[in-house]
């Protein structure tokens, strides 16, 4: 017996480019976790919004794009709670898919870029 537990799925989105967003699923208070996520990237990256990571790979570029959820906190961002839910995890990752998906259609397929609807 699969057990359901109280998922909840927030968006942090780039108020300048809404294209540019980041979808977390948890099962803590969201807004801890959002706490938390910000405070990682504070530690890593500091509180700079221009930064400029240098890779190995290429010692004369800098490559501005940063893993997940930190490209979204350099930008000019907000967060929103999308949903609450008790599902199971299997559940709970497809709904999260479902949700990226549904972000990621061009305004021009009937999504508003300035209005958050699930």
């Amino acid at each position: 017996m699969k057990l359901n537990s109280m998922y909840s799925f927030f968006i942090l989105v780039d108020t300048n480019d809404p294209l540019n967003f980041h979808i977390e699923m948890t099962k803590m208070n969201y807004r801890l976790r959002f706490s938390a996520l910000k405070s990682n990237h504070i530690r890593k990256y500091g509180k700079c919004a221009n930064l400029r990571i240098h890779t190995h790979s290429d010692t004369n570029k800098e490559n501005d794009t940063l893993p997940g959820y930190h490209n979204v906190l350099k930008s000019n961002y907000t967060f929103y709670l999308l949903d609450k839910r008790h599902l199971t995890s299997e559940q709970a990752n497809e709904h999260k898919m479902n949700l990226i998906k549904h972000f990621m259609k061009p305004a021009s397929a009937g999504r508003d870029k300035f209005k958050v609807s699930f």
